[in-house]
Parts: structure tokens; sequence; C-alpha cells
């Protein structure tokens, strides 16, 4: 290997792109002082950055500072961040906020918690948003090399496409993010409603004993209330994945009817506490005037 610096790295397995092969060790060329470039997946910034981000990148960081610390190489490191992908719409529509300002605040996030880790920064950032052009071209080239190929006719409308077609895929994609997310929470509108249900029928079973009365005063203002507000809460959310006409007839034919009974129950509630206050009441005027008899 005359010319060659043969750098052994434990853990690091190099792909050879000439031999198709894995090699346990890393070709560096032979001089003194050189430069070498590195590319690394970023993460997709739709979220907090996890252990997994943090052992990968360290891990990386270790490498690096082998090879300019020791043996003297300019290391060109260039980091794409996911800016744009399905999970940051679908987490952009649930926090009801742009998915650009979305992936900017995680990426940052992410900055941060790097430089907390005392993780050397890349060269460069890339943002995938700013580079679709190139990566259509580069799809477009392997696919056409032989060096790629498409499962499905999505896959390959998802590889190569022109501006307006990514227009209606990106709308497209939106739309089926906002179906996903109206089907979960229709699935916890009923869920919770199932569990207030539940609750009305512990509660029924309790006030046939007026001595349960402080019990169903404590379950009915805490968590029949509680899960009554939760109930409204997904209601509300739901307002912002359906349209006009289909939030109205929702409303009409389902929560509206549910809602009602639910207060119809609660203000029942209240109205037997008040009979067993009086029949207290009443029991206590009747000791006091038997005692007075006495």
């Amino acid at each position: 290997m005359e010319g060659k610096l043969i750098i052994a790295v434990a853990g690091f397995p190099v792909i050879s792109q000439t031999a198709r092969s894995v090699l346990p060790t890393l070709a560096i060329g032979g001089h003194q002082r050189q430069r070498i470039g590195r590319y690394s997946c970023g993460p997709t910034v739709y979220d907090h950055a996890h252990l997994g981000h943090a052992c990968t990148y360290v891990r990386f960081d270790i490498l690096q500072r082998i090879l300019s610390r020791l043996f003297g190489i300019n290391v060109i490191h260039v980091m794409v961040i996911t800016d744009i992908d399905d999970k940051i719409i679908q987490r952009s529509l649930e926090e009801n906020i742009s998915p650009t300002i979305l992936a900017r605040m995680y990426e940052e996030d992410f900055k941060r918690d790097m430089q907390a880790l005392r993780v050397l920064p890349p060269a460069v950032y890339m943002r995938v948003t700013e580079n679709i052009s190139h990566i259509i071209a580069f799809t477009e080239r392997i696919i056409g090399n032989g060096h790629a190929y498409v499962t499905s006719q999505v896959c390959k409308h998802s590889l190569v496409m022109d501006e307006q077609d990514r227009e209606k895929r990106t709308v497209k994609m939106t739309e089926k993010a906002v179906e996903e997310h109206k089907s979960r929470q229709l699935h916890a509108r009923r869920y919770k409603l199932s569990q207030l249900t539940s609750m009305i029928k512990q509660i029924e079973q309790l006030m046939e004993d007026d001595a349960n009365a402080d019990i169903v005063k404590n379950k009915l203002r805490v968590d029949f209330s509680g899960l009554q507000q939760e109930l409204a809460d997904l209601n509300s959310v739901l307002r912002r994945f359906m349209s006009d006409e289909e939030f109205l007839d929702d409303q009409r034919n389902w929560f509206d009817l549910k809602n009602k009974s639910i207060n119809d129950f609660f203000w029942k509630c209240e109205e037997w506490m008040k009979e067993v206050m009086k029949r207290s009441e009443q029991a206590e005027e009747c000791d006091k005037r038997r005692n007075a008899h006495r």
C-alpha cells in the first residue's frame, strides 16, 4: 500500500466504493497533513434529540478527533438536517405551527444538545429543503444507471417529480397527515366518552345510599369534571381538522347529544346531593325534637 496511510479504527468499518466491500481499515492519502471529507446524516427535526443521537454523534466525534489530532488530518464535516418529512408535518399540525418554524426550533435544540456534549460542530450544515433539486437530480441519476430501483408507482413519483408534482405530493401528504390525526382524535374522544360512561355507572351505584354523598361529591367535582373537560378539549382540537360543514354535522348528530346527556347527569347528581342534604337536615331536626321530649 505504497503512498497510503492505513488507519485501523475498531468499530468503524469503511465501505470501499471501488471494491464494493466492507474494509476493517480507513485508507488515507500518504501526505503528512491532508484533507478528507466526511458526510453525516443529521436528525429529522420533529422532536428533541435522544440518547441514540448522542451515541451516534459522540462516537463519530471521537473518530474525527483521532484523525485530526493524532494524524494531523483536516476533516471537512458536512451534516444534512432533514427539515421536511411526514413526521414534521404531522407534528406541526398537532402544535398548530408551520413545519418550517417547528423544524428550525428543534434544529436549534439539537445543536444546543450537541454543544452541551462537546461534539465538534460540522463545517457546514445543509438542509433537505434547500437541496430538493439536487436530491431529485441525484436520484434520477442513480435510477438511470441501475444503482437504484423503485418498488411501486408511489415510490417512483416520490423520487422523480417536477415542481408541480412536488406541490401536489406535499398537499396530498398534508391531507393524509390531517386525516390520520383526525382519526386518532376521534378515537381518543370515543375512549374518553367510554370512561365517562363507566364513571356514570359507578356514581349511580353510589347514589343508591345517602351515606356515599361525600364520595359522590368528590368524584363529581374532581374525576367526572376532569374527564368532561378532557372530552371538551379533544372536541376543540378536532375542530382544526374538520371542515365547517363536517364539524357542524358532527356536533349536531354526535357530540351535542352525548354532551347533553353528560350535563344532564351532572345536574341530576347536583339535585340528588341537595336532596341528601335536605334529608340529612330533616333527620337531624327529628333527632333534636326526639331528644327535646326526653
